[in-house]
């Protein structure tokens, strides 16, 4: 077997009904994109992560919903996060303000992201993000995620609305994913299929709760889905997703 730390991780942790993504690039270097509801991702965080591993070098807040936020300050607390951004897209509102002091107050830097940017990961691994414009978000407009490392390449979106995707698909028709986190854990209004078409999708991940009371995710988008040839994932099935790639 190869080296373990020559991996390209991606790990869709289980948190209940919110989103929270584990990436580790084959260098080392650790991002988490979201961080679900509550401190539930402390445990999924201790079974993806070697027990000496305690920092993680970014954090990416998609939007500012308290089920892909509520868990980042216990994060804090028990990692030390280097650095954190968050998108243009979307006001903070008073919560999210007081989260993100308190997270300046453990010593995360933090940036705001606007239009796209591309992080390099080392190992020829890269994160780019794309922020929607400011003075057009819808609350549920997100940063989101494109992860590319050891051949594969996968989407985060967030909790991104179906008209937001629409602008994205056009103003990035070079972006490509196998796998595709579904938004807003596979409401109806989060599902652009031309969308997917144009990524080449193979997988969709949906990030959800058991039992939760939106009843996601939406048979019709699910049916939509399976129409489009995708293999579906669900972590209120499944439990914790992972994908591990390398030579």
């Amino acid at each position: 077997m190869s080296d373990q730390s020559a991996l390209a991780k991606v790990d869709f942790l289980n948190v209940g009904q919110g989103d929270a993504i584990l990436l580790q690039a084959p260098s080392g270097q650790r991002v988490l994109i979201d961080a679900g509801p509550d401190q539930a991702v402390l445990g999924e965080l201790a079974q993806a992560l070697p027990f000496w591993a305690k920092e993680i070098d970014l954090a990416v807040v998609s939007h500012f919903h308290e089920d892909h936020t509520g868990g980042l300050l216990p994060v804090a607390r028990s990692y030390r996060i280097k650095e954190l951004v968050f998108g243009t897209g979307q006001q903070p509102g008073q919560r999210g303000q007081e989260l993100l002091d308190a997270l300046k107050g453990e010593g995360v830097n933090l940036f705001m992201a606007s239009g796209r940017r591309t992080i390099s990961l080392g190992s020829g691994c890269e994160l780019e993000l794309a922020s929607p414009d400011e003075g057009t978000q819808d609350e549920n407009d997100s940063l989101v995620a494109s992860f590319r490392c050891s051949g594969k390449s996968w989407l985060f979106l967030g909790d991104a609305t179906r008209e937001q995707q629409e602008v994205l698909r056009q103003e990035l028709p070079d972006w490509r994913a196998e796998t595709v986190k579904i938004s807003h854990h596979g409401s109806d209004d989060g599902l652009d299929e031309a969308w997917l078409k144009q990524l080449e999708a193979r997988v969709a991940v949906i990030e959800v709760g058991q039992g939760n009371k939106y009843k996601h995710p939406s048979r019709r988008v699910l049916k939509k889905l399976e129409r489009l040839g995708l293999g579906i994932r669900r972590t209120d099935v499944e439990g914790r997703i992972s994908f591990a790639y390398g030579p």
